[in-house]
């Protein structure tokens, strides 16, 4: 936390807004009501499979919400992958939305058959959670607000996964006895 006076709620705004400009940022921020929101094409792609088609598109979701009087943001995760399959075999859809905080990194590759005839890369994907939550808490932080981090962003996704087992351990004894 910076120890210096919290800016004003549209300076804050501005500067995670100004996002939009760094070259090396993967991501967009947009403004939405009084949310802004941090948006992550991961990717975006269409195929030609063997008398059939497919597709995969993912994107990730920051939600930022403002608590002026306290000068406190708080935040919600969401990603959502999606799949589809068209064949002569079967014809698939697969959609999975997660939400919550955790740290994440995917990557994936594929070679094949392009919707434009050629046979080449059709799609390639880099992602990691740090890559979007690093510059937006930054910019945060930097600008004198304070962060209300979710427990895997304080003391990692470890400890999170032991106090669930524990937990889990700790019911299963009680029902048990």
């Amino acid at each position: 936390m910076n120890s210096e006076q919290p800016v004003s709620l549209s300076e804050l705004k501005f500067r995670l807004l100004e996002l939009n400009y760094n070259a090396d940022i993967p991501f967009s921020v947009i403004e939405k009501k009084d949310k802004l929101i941090a948006s992550w094409k991961i990717v975006d792609a269409k195929w030609i499979e063997l008398f059939g088609i497919g597709g995969l598109k993912k994107q990730y979701k920051l939600t930022l919400r403002f608590d002026e009087e306290k000068s406190l943001v708080s935040y919600r995760e969401k990603s959502i992958d999606i799949e589809t399959e068209i064949n002569a075999e079967r014809c698939g859809f697969k959609k999975e939305v997660r939400w919550g905080s955790r740290k994440e990194f995917s990557f994936g590759k594929s070679w094949g058959i392009k919707t434009d005839g050629t046979i080449g890369e059709q799609y390639s994907y880099k992602f990691s959670t740090s890559d979007i939550k690093d510059p937006v808490f930054n910019t945060i932080e930097k600008s004198g607000w304070i962060l209300k981090k979710s427990l895997a962003d304080k003391y990692g996704t470890r400890l999170v996964w032991l106090i669930f087992i524990a937990v889990v351990l700790l019911v299963t004894v009680y029902y048990l006895v």
